[in-house]
């Protein structure tokens, strides 16, 4: 009823874009005066304050007691995950903890939702429970993810063989078929040059689906990548509460691609590496018109 506000919040990804923000921003100096203030470049391990240069030379002189102290890069020691050693406030109730889980809804509440509000009448679980069984869930999966992960990644280097493999072999195909064309001279160079041409064409459209199936292994490797670096922080997560906001949710998507793409996607090559043609020379002479490749069928090898 409530339209987006009543989506549950994602806090462990609302903290992690802020500790990045942070650890990526530049600290001010605390003492100066000028506004905005300038940029620290150095900061006190002793008195945990950082100085710009012109601060640094008036307020913490190397000398004196000030001497030992010791002088590093500034750094925003602040930079934690807000909700962690808090207690999560249920959005309907906001003077209740949360404390429930409700099975239906896949989030977690307050004791008084399931007493009046718009969880009554749902399955009620401990967040201690539900905190153990999807951390469970959510590992397992994590871990046939890294499996799949780990196989297309050793795909891909298969790819990189065949791609490989499909120039060595065009190119050794284009020798032999210059060798066997250059021995039918005259009206023969003609020929030659039409079937050298068909090879590059050839080479060409394998190289260009070899490289789009490459391309899109290695679009799905990063995002497995993203997805199981963002799973590894969400495991990290103690606070069953917190946990339990976004585990569905992610659980489900490591479902979703374990299902979709790994389940959708063979790791086989589309293309074959060989040319699969060859060259018939004999009676070449009486049948130039007719000269074209003879189409030879090779399977499609794998090298390990």
């Amino acid at each position: 009823d409530r339209g987006i506000d009543c989506l549950p919040l994602n806090i462990i990804l609302e903290s992690l874009v802020e500790l990045y923000k942070c650890k990526n921003s530049e600290i001010d100096c605390q003492l100066c005066e000028a506004v905005p203030p300038n940029k620290a470049t150095s900061m006190c391990e002793q008195c945990r304050v950082s100085y710009c240069e012109g601060c640094l030379k008036i307020y913490h002189p190397k000398r004196g007691p000030l001497a030992s102290h010791t002088l590093s890069a500034p750094s925003n020691n602040q930079c934690v995950l807000k909700h962690r050693g808090g207690v999560l406030k249920c959005s309907e109730h906001a003077e209740e903890n949360i404390s429930m889980y409700c099975v239906l809804c896949k989030m977690p509440v307050c004791y008084l939702c399931f007493e009046e509000g718009r969880h009554c009448g749902h399955e009620a679980r401990a967040l201690g429970t539900m905190y153990k069984e999807q951390k469970v869930e959510m590992t397992s999966r994590g871990d046939r993810l890294k499996d799949k992960k780990k196989n297309l990644n050793d795909f891909i280097q298969t790819l990189d063989v065949h791609v490989s493999k499909v120039q060595e072999n065009g190119v050794d195909f284009e020798s032999r078929v210059v060798a066997q064309i250059d021995e039918l001279i005259g009206a023969l160079e003609e020929k030659k040059t039409q079937l050298i041409a068909s090879i590059g064409g050839r080479v060409a459209g394998k190289l260009d689906i070899l490289n789009k199936q490459r391309e899109e292994c290695s679009s799905n490797h990063r995002m497995m990548t993203g997805l199981l670096a963002y799973v590894d922080e969400v495991t990290k997560e103690e606070d069953p509460a917190v946990f339990l906001l976004i585990s569905s949710a992610l659980s489900s998507r490591l479902l979703h691609t374990l299902d979709t793409w790994i389940g959708r996607h063979g790791l086989l090559p589309e293309e074959n590496s060989e040319m699969e043609l060859g060259l018939e020379t004999s009676d070449v002479l009486n049948a130039l018109n007719r000269c074209d490749f003879v189409k030879v069928v090779t399977p499609i090898r794998i090298d390990k």
